[in-house]
């Protein structure tokens, strides 16, 4: 038994998502969150960045005690994820092979993935998706403008569903009868989403598989928490609390204040 917390990071809002889900898999485990607001959205960044913003956010969480990491972030996890465990000897679990096993288990005829540039850019889904399911149509589109909308909590407005219809088009022209969302962020625009794709498109969500993942790792390295009542969550941001609480509020659906730090100092 390891009565440390589990330390979740994010480039913003996005990995609450995750947050939710690992609350849900693990209710004994206390949890600290960081969304680098002030440096969102991460997608566009280099991986030069999204390594020093990665490693800054794990010198973080240790402040707090953190026994082990979960990156709630497909740019860091594509790009950054090998370099932290090499440099950090904790448990890490990322959303790529969650996303994967899950996309490929949902898609009947074609997959298609919407993400950032940066994961994108790494080409990882595709590589795991290929050895994982050869001859699987798989389809992508980067959406630069969710994370934005996202971080200013305009997801189910009319902005949120006019970009996605504009980035879906192309996308449904393929015969996609499942969608990756390759984005933390990404599953709080389902209502906007679910607008364009319709019903037969299954949203694939990885933040499930990702925290069922990171309960089989903690169980497997004997770092669960002793039996308790109640856990804690301590949420942090480096850019504007208010903002960031007015998102939170609407996802894990409970007032939890967070408290903004300067991530630079680590």
């Amino acid at each position: 038994m390891d009565n440390r917390p589990i330390g979740v990071f994010d480039s913003g809002v996005g990995g609450l998502t995750v947050l939710k889900e690992l609350t849900a898999a693990l209710p004994g485990e206390d949890m600290v969150y960081f969304g680098d607001t002030a440096r969102a959205p991460y997608g566009s960044k280099t991986v030069e960045n999204l390594t020093i913003y990665s490693a800054q956010a794990v010198r973080f969480l240790l402040s707090k005690d953190c026994k082990a990491f979960v990156i709630a972030c497909n740019a860091t996890s594509s790009n950054c994820a090998g370099l932290l465990r090499a440099n950090f000897p904790y448990p890490f679990t990322d959303v790529i092979a969650a996303g994967v096993d899950a996309g490929v288990a949902a898609a009947k005829r074609s997959l298609g993935m919407i993400t950032t540039e940066a994961t994108a850019r790494s080409g990882l889904h595709e590589r795991l998706i290929r050895a994982a399911r050869p001859g699987l149509p798989f389809h992508v589109q980067v959406c630069p403008l969710f994370v934005p909308i996202v971080e200013e909590g305009w997801a189910d407005t009319e902005v949120a569903y006019l970009t996605a219809q504009t980035y879906l088009t192309g996308l449904m022209e393929k015969d996609i009868d499942a969608l990756l969302l390759g984005c933390t962020h990404y599953p709080i625009l389902e209502n906007v989403l679910r607008r364009c794709v319709g019903g037969n498109v299954e949203l694939v969500d990885p933040a499930v598989n990702t925290a069922a993942a990171c309960a089989r790792r903690l169980a497997e390295s004997g770092l669960l928490h002793a039996p308790q009542e109640s856990a804690s969550c301590r949420l942090y941001c480096s850019g504007s609390p208010a903002k960031f609480d007015a998102v939170s509020r609407v996802i894990l659906g409970r007032e939890l204040p967070a408290e903004k730090i300067n991530i630079e100092e680590y």
